[in-house]
C-alpha cells in the first residue's frame, strides 16, 4: 500500500474512533433548545467551519452565523445564552483573539464545542466538548461526521449519516486515486501560474476552501496577491480585468451551482484566454446521493489544495518557515 493510502487509512481510522463521543454529544445537543449557532475561528479554521453552514441551517432550522474570533470577542450584537451553541476551530488553540472570545462566552451558559489540532492547548479549558482535529484546525472528515450525526439526531433521518460512514470505510481508495491523478496535473500547472496576481473563481460550499488556501498558500506563504471571486459575481466587475496576462484558476462544481461555473468557463473559452481548473465531476460519484456529493466536494477540494500547497513550496522553496511577519514580529 502506497504512502497516500496509508495516510488516509490512518487519518480516517482516527476520525471514526471519535464516533462514540460524537454520538453522545449530538444526542445531548438534539435534546437542547438551540436557538442560534455561532461558527467562530480565524484563518483556515473559519473557512472550513463555513463549509458545513448550509447543512447546519437545514438540519437545525435556526440561524447559523459565522463570526471571526476577533469580532466575536468584542461584538455587542452576538447573543450568548443557554440557547446558544458555539462551534470553534483552531489548530493550536493559542490565538489571543480566540481566547478572548472564549473568555467572553464563559459564564453565559452557552454550549461550546471545539475542533482543535492540539490535545493540550489553552482554549481547551473553555470547551464543553473537544474533538481532536488531528492534522489541522478543523478536520473536514471529522467535522462532517459531527454535522451529519447532529442532523441524524435532530431529524431522525440517518440515511446521509450512514452513507457517509460507509464511504469513509469503503471508498478511501477512490479519493487516493483522484488525488494522485490531480497531483501530476498540479505539478505541471504550477510553473505556468503568474507570480504577480491570481484570480480564483468558484461557488457552492467549496468556495470556502478557495478562501482558505488563497490566503494561506498564495498570500501568506507565496506572497502572491490572490482574489477569490464567486462565479455569480464574476460578471459584476471582475471579468473586466481579464486579459491574456491574467492568471485564472476556476473550480467547477458538479452540483446545482455547476451552471454558474460553466458560464465563467464558457466566457473564458470564447475569449480564448488561458486558465487552469479543477472540475469536481472528474471524481467518480456513481451511486452517491446529491447530499453526499456536496459534502465530498469540500473534502476533495481541501485535499487537492493540501497537495497544491506542497507542490508550490517544492517549486519556490517558500514555506511556513520562510514567512516574514507571522509569529516573527510583533503585530
Amino acid at each position: 500500500m502506497q504512502e497516500i493510502e496509508l495516510y488516509f487509512q490512518d487519518l480516517i481510522g482516527k476520525v471514526l474512533n471519535q464516533s462514540d463521543i460524537i454520538e453522545k454529544t449530538t444526542e445531548k445537543l438534539a435534546k437542547m433548545s438551540i436557538k442560534r449557532v455561532y461558527l467562530c475561528g480565524c484563518g483556515g479554521a473559519i473557512s472550513r467551519l463555513r463549509c458545513g453552514k448550509s447543512t447546519l441551517i437545514s438540519s437545525l432550522n435556526v440561524p447559523v452565523i459565522d463570526v471571526h474570533s476577533s469580532e466575536f470577542a468584542i461584538s455587542s450584537t452576538c447573543i450568548i445564552d443557554s440557547e446558544t451553541l458555539v462551534i470553534i476551530g483552531s489548530k493550536t488553540g493559542v490565538t489571543d483573539d480566540l481566547l478572548k472570545a472564549c473568555e467572553r462566552i464563559q459564564g453565559r451558559n452557552a454550549t461550546v464545542i471545539g475542533f482543535t489540532g492540539t490535545m493540550n492547548c489553552p482554549v481547551n479549558r473553555y470547551l464543553d466538548v473537544k474533538f481532536d482535529s488531528l492534522d489541522t484546525d478543523v478536520n473536514l472528515f471529522l467535522y462532517w461526521l459531527f454535522i451529519l450525526s447532529l442532523k441524524k439526531q435532530v431529524t431522525r433521518d440517518q440515511s446521509i449519516y450512514d452513507e457517509y460512514v460507509s464511504w469513509l470505510k469503503q471508498d478511501q481508495n477512490k479519493l487516493c486515486d483522484f488525488l494522485k491523478i490531480k497531483s501530476t496535473e498540479i505539478r505541471t500547472m504550477i510553473p505556468k501560474l503568474s507570480s504577480n496576481y491570481q484570480m480564483w473563481i468558484g461557488s457552492g460550499d467549496s468556495i470556502n476552501i478557495l478562501e482558505c488556501y488563497s490566503k494561506y498558500i498564495m498570500e501568506e506563504i507565496q506572497r502572491i496577491p490572490t482574489q477569490v471571486i464567486h462565479s455569480g459575481e464574476f460578471f459584476h466587475g471582475p471579468f473586466e480585468i481579464i486579459d491574456a496576462q491574467q492568471c485564472v484558476f476556476l473550480l467547477i462544481d458538479d452540483q446545482e451551482n455547476r451552471v454558474l461555473d460553466i458560464r465563467v468557463e464558457s466566457f473564458l473559452d470564447k475569449q480564448s484566454l488561458q486558465y487552469f481548473k479543477l472540475d469536481l465531476v472528474d471524481y467518480c460519484k456513481d451511486g452517491i446521493s446529491s447530499d453526499l456529493k456536496t459534502i465530498l466536494n469540500t473534502i476533495l477540494t481541501n485535499y487537492y489544495f493540501v497537495d497544491f500547497k506542497a507542490a508550490y513550496s517544492e517549486s519556490t522553496q517558500r514555506s511556513a518557515s520562510t514567512r516574514r511577519y507571522y509569529r516573527v514580529v510583533e503585530y
